[in-house]
């Protein structure tokens, strides 16, 4: 065997003998949970059956209008309303980030919703119009809130995550490769600095 292939044996040996760099992953053994979750719990005003249907019949008329306000929010996984009886209606929400942020966010696509339907809820009049009040719906909504825990598969990732990487985001909206957190805390940033905007 001559001396230049010897040494490129030993490079080829060299070379398989090299530690390969570790692909890092996306999300660690235990990653932080951006996700929270919110049961908020809206007692209905006496007469019960009159406020109670005409809440409920408010949301049904407006569905689809709802359904286009939510698709708005880049911070809601999951949205739902649940009547628990003939006295209480529940708002139940999976969000990312920030409370204050997320209803900051949540009132400027929804303020009309709940303009339309806290006139039938205890304590309600006083919040109305919704954009005048962020602070105090903010704290109604944190007082009312019924807590619970949240498992999720996963923890690290935004709704802005799982939607770029579906490639469901708007165009325009498409994200880079950075944290899941810090993106929507800045779509979060330019809710609050429409917070006038609020309806």
């Amino acid at each position: 065997m001559t001396t230049g292939s010897t040494r490129s044996l030993k490079r080829d040996d060299e070379k398989r003998n090299m530690k390969k760099p570790q692909r890092q992953s996306k999300q660690n053994d235990h990653p932080v949970q951006v996700q929270s979750p919110l049961n908020l719990r809206l007692a209905i005003k006496r007469p019960y059956p009159v406020n109670m249907a005409k809440l409920l019949g408010f949301m049904k008329k407006n569905q689809d209008r709802i359904a286009n306000s939510l698709n708005g929010v880049y911070f809601i996984h999951f949205a739902r309303f649940l009547k628990v009886s003939g006295k209480e209606v529940y708002i139940i929400t999976t969000y990312d980030g920030d409370f204050y942020i997320y209803m900051m966010s949540f009132l400027k696509n929804l303020g009309w919703f709940f303009n339309g339907i806290l006139p039938f809820v205890e304590g309600g009049d006083e919040l109305i119009p919704v954009g005048e009040n962020v602070e105090q719906f903010s704290l109604f909504a944190q007082t009312n809130d019924v807590h619970t825990g949240l498992s999720t598969p996963y923890p690290g990732l935004t709704v802005l995550d799982i939607m770029n990487n579906a490639g469901l985001l708007p165009h325009g909206h498409q994200q880079d490769s950075a944290g899941a957190h810090p993106r929507a805390a800045r779509h979060g940033i330019r809710a609050a600095e429409e917070a006038a905007a609020i309806v």
